[in-house]
């Protein structure tokens, strides 16, 4: 989840349903709700630039679950600062869980 507030913690339930229903190891949150349209112009451009300066093919940030086997295989260690959430999802892919995400959990 985000420091700044965006996401409800009492969504958690949805956001973990798929996971306990079966259906995925990672679940991930998606906002596309925004009011303010400066904030989706600036993390889309940070999602773009993200893609092209650390060559990494997923990049979302934000509201995420997961079964605690797959986080601990995949949470990278000794990352500074917000890479680490860029680069967990690319360790998600790359150590085959990729078909195991759903992504499409509005919250």
């Amino acid at each position: 989840m985000d420091s700044d507030g965006q996401y409800d913690p009492g969504q958690i339930p949805e956001l973990v349903s798929p996971i306990v229903q079966g259906d995925c190891v990672i679940s991930v949150g998606r906002n596309h709700g925004w009011a303010n349209p400066m904030r989706r112009i600036v993390s889309e451009t940070f999602k773009k630039l993200t893609k092209i300066l650390l060559d990494v093919e997923y990049v979302q940030t934000g509201f995420k679950a997961g079964t605690r086997e797959v986080l601990l295989d995949t949470i990278p260690e000794n990352v500074p600062g917000l890479d680490i959430d860029v680069r967990w999802m690319n360790n998600i892919v790359a150590r085959g869980y990729g078909d195991k995400v759903s992504d499409d959990v509005e919250v």
